[in-house]
């Protein structure tokens, strides 16, 4: 379980120096004060823009800290390096996407900013706000890592839900195409 200090002021904060065993969890402290052991067996991450909401879930297994924060910026046409990611989803998949969407995501340490990579995979949602996406489009997502490759996505209530495999570098970029 994870362990968290809820201070005078009602302000949570996880404590990191704990160790667990099989029935018992043992922390320092200088203080008597109110704790309380967590126990969570899937982690959510919601992060906004204007036109996109993305979500990234994961449990323990992936090896992704309790307290990441998710960071998500889109990388929009025109903007430096954008039309060499929608060339580079073409040639993965073949094609020239009609549309596309490009995301950097990445899970990070909030007070380091280093990023996570998973140990496992996690799953992601990119939910497009202005964009009408129906069951008869073709749609892609690209993930562009070590390895720019193709992942299985579905449509469900207008998000295009994805399972990225664990890869090297979190720095990752996804690009959702519609040929439709």
């Amino acid at each position: 379980p994870d362990v968290v200090h809820m201070d005078d002021k009602g302000l949570c904060t996880l404590v990191e120096e704990t160790s667990s065993e099989e029935d018992a969890v043992t922390l320092e402290t200088d203080s008597f004060s109110v704790y309380a052991l967590v126990f969570v067996d899937s982690y959510y991450r919601d992060c906004r823009g204007e036109t996109w909401h993305v979500t990234v879930s994961f449990d323990k297994e992936a090896g992704i800290p309790a307290d990441a924060v998710l960071s998500v910026s889109e990388i929009r046409k025109g903007s430096e390096g954008y039309d060499g990611y929608v060339e580079r989803a073409a040639q993965a998949l073949g094609t020239k996407p009609a549309f596309a969407r490009a995301f950097d995501i990445a899970l990070k340490n909030p007070r380091t900013g280093e990023e996570y990579q998973p140990d496992k995979s996690v799953k992601v949602s990119v939910q497009l706000l202005n964009e009408e996406v129906s069951a008869e489009s073709q749609i892609d997502v690209v993930h562009f890592g070590p390895e720019v490759e193709t992942l299985d996505c579905a449509l469900k209530s207008q998000a295009i839900l994805s399972e990225s495999v664990a890869w090297e570098g979190m720095v990752s970029r996804w690009a959702q195409a519609s040929d439709s």
